[in-house]
């Protein structure tokens, strides 16, 4: 199995260094923000392709073996953008077959879970990027094409999830760790890692989410909305 370049790179991680490189190109490059992002992602496909090809070489990419900079994880970024600007140009995919192939690669990752326990999606991010993300970009396409459509609309519940989603990514690590840690201390058997544990993770990360979107996210998104921004392409590109 080949060792992940990133092993020790954590998601959020890699979340601050995206973020940092769109700041960078909106500074950069104001309104032409999207051609800056285009180059990184296709500098980085170019760098983890080349690190795949001769993992084990004594190249100038073994020094950043171990950086985000080659983490395949990355270019998850790189999918979700390449949607945004697929699905900005109202295209006319057939929506309901992408979204359907979205369970192939899904449904081999999953299996490929099953069958080489071992390898988990943190020592195999190849797997990953190659299974789920590629399942997770047709998904989101066919979505979102759906609704561009006016072919089908998410019920409430599941916009609520959507719009809480960023909070619980950010909260759901500190809820199972802090979960964890007093079900090892408890003297109850459901609490070692049982499904009434992941049960009352689930919805402990769940509950800490939508209160964090209700009473933090939220009021920070409608003061961010209510500044005054000045009329420049860069205003206009953030």
């Amino acid at each position: 199995m080949r060792t992940a370049p990133c092993l020790l790179a954590r998601p959020l991680n890699v979340h601050i260094y995206f973020y940092g490189v769109v700041a960078a190109c909106l500074l950069a490059f104001g309104a032409r923000a999207k051609l800056g992002i285009a180059f990184w992602i296709i500098t980085e496909t170019v760098l983890i392709a080349a690190w795949c090809i001769a993992p084990d070489s004594d190249s100038w990419l073994a020094y950043w073996r171990h950086s985000i900079l080659l983490d395949p994880m990355v270019l998850e970024f790189g999918l979700g953008c390449g949607v945004a600007a697929l699905v900005a140009h109202r295209p006319r995919l057939p929506a309901i077959p992408l979204t359907v192939a979205a369970l192939v690669p899904i449904a081999i990752g999953a299996w490929q879970l099953h069958a080489r326990p071992m390898i988990g999606l943190t020592a195999d991010p190849y797997l990953r990027l190659a299974y789920f993300g590629t399942g997770a970009t047709l998904l989101l396409t066919g979505a979102v094409l759906l609704e561009r459509q006016d072919r089908w609309v998410a019920p409430r519940w599941l916009q609520a999830l959507g719009d809480a989603s960023y909070s619980l990514y950010l909260w759901h690590i500190p809820v199972i760790i802090v979960l964890g840690e007093l079900g090892r201390l408890a003297a109850f058997a459901w609490s070692k890692g049982s499904a009434v544990m992941v049960l009352l993770e689930s919805a402990a990360a769940l509950l800490v989410a939508f209160a964090s979107y209700r009473w933090i996210e939220r009021p920070l998104l409608g003061r961010v909305r209510d500044l005054p921004l000045e009329n420049t392409d860069s205003a206009r590109a953030a």
